[in-house]
């Protein structure tokens, strides 16, 4: 179930997911090259590193997020049950 949730609900994150990771990491380094989501395996050479710098300030931001609603949701959980 989970491998078919994938397939289907990955076309539809990727380009979202790509085009955000490059606009933050074009806040860090600065670069000419446009992204197009039609030809961006063509220049992954050369968005490659600003898209991992992007996709590594967004991705920890997103974990440290998550992490303290989760927590907040299970310490209020426990707190409602006892």
């Amino acid at each position: 179930m989970a491998i078919s949730a994938a397939f289907i609900l990955n076309p539809l994150t990727s380009p979202f997911l790509l085009m955000i990771s490059f606009k933050v990491g074009t806040f860090f380094i600065e670069t000419d090259i446009k992204f197009e989501y039609e030809n961006w395996y063509e220049n992954i050479s050369k968005i490659g590193y600003v898209m991992l710098i992007g996709s590594t300030v967004v991705s920890t931001i997103t974990a440290l997020l998550v992490y303290f609603i989760i927590k907040y949701t299970i310490e209020y959980g426990r707190k409602k049950v006892i």
